[in-house]
């Protein structure tokens, strides 16, 4: 029953001492928020503890239950969620704790990502079989069952005669007297700590939890003649000095290096994220996947075969057949099919890392597929490409070719076999205001120097008629081409905003940057382009009228000084 996160919170503050404690004791409480309401019973003894006559309540009437009748608060009004429970027949080991959970296991699952030993609806019995609320026969509900403000919790023995009183075994009380009891006063029950002299903790907020610092608990009276299990006045604890209020540990993760680290985590999740977060997704770099190997980029690799690496050679390749996930632009497709291959794509990142998604169109000895044209993917296939940034999830493999040699840049891919492995993130391309009278086609490059080594982009605003097919393609001076940004076909007539958000287009003022298509100074390959001047250069072909039109402007590359 050690719950990871508990047993080692329960171990550092309290389970390194030697206790003489002979009971069962509440080692920490949690009451706020509601999801997270828990309570870890502790067991310090050297014996086995079977918790089948042992019960727990918020009701400050509980003593009244061999009775079978008024054990509830009779101030409904103060207190209209009064529960009482028997625990089921289960045992604590010496030294070890258990954690009841006040929520359903999926409540307090979604908070502390890990389930209760025991929740309180589904594991809890009573006199009828099940826990007893005050405002239901059944608890059936989700409540707020410790209230925030102030309450008292009890865990007490009974053995199920009706001549035989309760026994306390931990009396916790929180937010002033308001809940506490005394009964003194109560046939059958010897004298407790009058109300007014005893000693509540303070209520603990929405980020932090009880914690038991005091196993002998402290100046407790143990005469042997108390309404205890074993003759302690439970309701005497000085409960300030026993116990204290820290901050709730939060998992999560703890590596600064991580894209999810949390400042907050005290323990580590296992969910550190050495790539990037997209989409809620850690994803695994491109250049990561492509560089994994322990060799160097000039190295001959040899495989296995045309699909695998040698034994050897995988050891130095820790993501071989590991499963990522990768984030990239869709730039190309190629389709294998007809010669016995797969569906071909290629995504490359901003940096122009890329790296070939294979998708089989069915399953096979090898790995499972699907067949992509029957899905809504199958638009990915269709020329222009440039348009999607897609999320992939599958296993890293090689092609390494006919020489069985491994090109650390070309040759990696990654093998998606379900359609919902592959996420279409964004569909780029600018943003489009459209006005079916252009009949003219331009291209206007913001009038400033790019410096692409500084992380600069370049905006750009460009316009076509309708039925068009436009191509934008950056052109050094020599008229070689450096890359293609913009290669599309569409139906209305329009203007094209850039790296631009046009709030108003009317109104230059309003427009706000923007980190959709803008140009960042790279070629084909994903290379900075040496400094110089450049050909911002548009061609549309006009299906209505077979007329190509064509504008140029001139851009400039800097450097940094």
């Amino acid at each position: 029953m050690k719950n990871k996160f508990i047993f080692f919170l329960t171990s550092i503050l309290i389970g390194v001492c030697l206790s003489n404690t002979n009971h069962l004791v509440f080692s920490r409480v949690t009451i706020a928020p509601t999801e997270a309401e828990f309570v870890s019973i502790y067991n310090p003894t050297n014996d086995n503890i079977n918790l089948s006559d042992y019960y727990i309540t918020d009701s400050d009437l509980y003593y009244n239950l061999p009775s079978n009748e008024n054990f509830w608060n009779e101030n409904q009004g103060q207190t209209l969620q009064d529960f009482l429970a028997r625990f089921p027949d289960v045992s604590i080991a010496p030294n070890d704790s258990l954690t009841l959970s006040f929520q359903e296991d999926s409540v307090f699952n979604s908070y502390y990502s890990f389930d209760p030993d025991l929740n309180i609806y589904d594991d809890m019995i009573d006199l009828g079989g099940t826990i007893s609320c005050s405002w239901s026969e059944n608890c059936t509900n989700n409540f707020e069952l410790l209230h925030d403000n102030s309450e008292v919790l009890v865990l007490f023995y009974w053995d199920g005669q009706e001549s035989s009183p309760v026994k306390d075994v931990d009396y916790f009380l929180w937010g002033g007297n308001s809940h506490a009891i005394d009964k003194s006063l109560i046939d059958g029950y010897s004298s407790d700590t009058p109300i007014e002299n005893q000693e509540s903790q303070f209520a603990h907020g929405q980020d932090s939890t009880f914690i038991r610092i005091d196993l002998e608990e402290g100046s407790e009276t143990q005469l042997g003649s108390g309404n205890g299990i074993f003759g302690d006045d439970e309701t005497s604890e000085n409960l300030l000095s026993t116990w204290g209020i820290i901050k709730s540990p939060e998992f999560g993760c703890t590596d600064p290096l991580a894209a999810n680290y949390s400042p907050y985590a005290v323990y580590d999740d296992g969910t550190c994220c050495s790539g990037e977060i997209i989409d809620g997704v850690c994803n695994t770099s491109i250049y990561s996947i492509i560089n994994n190997c322990s060799y160097g980029s000039d190295e001959i690799i040899t495989c296995a075969d045309s699909y695998s690496l040698t034994s050897s050679v995988a050891q130095e390749c820790p993501l071989y057949e590991k499963t990522v996930t990768a984030t990239g632009i869709l730039v190309d497709y190629f389709d294998v099919t007809p010669y016995g291959g797969p569906h071909s794509f290629t995504i490359s990142d901003q940096d122009g890392y890329r790296i070939e998604i294979s998708i089989w169109p069915d399953s096979n000895e090898y790995q499972n597929g699907f067949d992509i044209t029957l899905t809504e993917l199958n638009k990915l296939r269709n020329f222009p490409y440039g348009n999607y940034i897609i999320q992939v999830t599958g296993t890293v493999g090689v092609f390494c070719g006919d020489d069985t040699q491994l090109d650390i840049q070309t040759d990696w891919d990654i093998t998606v076999e379900y359609e919902n492995d592959i996420t279409i993130i964004e569909e780029i391309g600018g943003y489009f205001v459209e006005d079916n009278s252009i009949s003219e086609t331009s291209i206007n490059p913001e009038p400033v120097v790019l410096i692409p080594s500084l992380g600069e982009t370049l905006d750009y605003t460009y316009t076509h008629p309708t039925n068009s097919r436009v191509i934008i393609r950056i052109f050094d001076l020599s008229g070689r081409v450096i890359t293609t940004l913009v290669d599309k076909y569409s139906e209305d007539g329009g203007t094209w905003f850039n790296g631009i958000n046009p709030v108003d287009p009317s109104n230059p003022e309003s427009w706000i940057n923007s980190d959709r298509s803008s140009w960042d100074g790279r070629d084909h390959l994903g290379q900075i382009v040496s400094p110089g001047t450049y050909l911002m250069h548009i061609e549309s072909y006009n299906f209505d009228n077979s007329k190509t039109a064509v504008d140029i402007a001139p851009i400039v590359i800097g450097v940094a000084k």
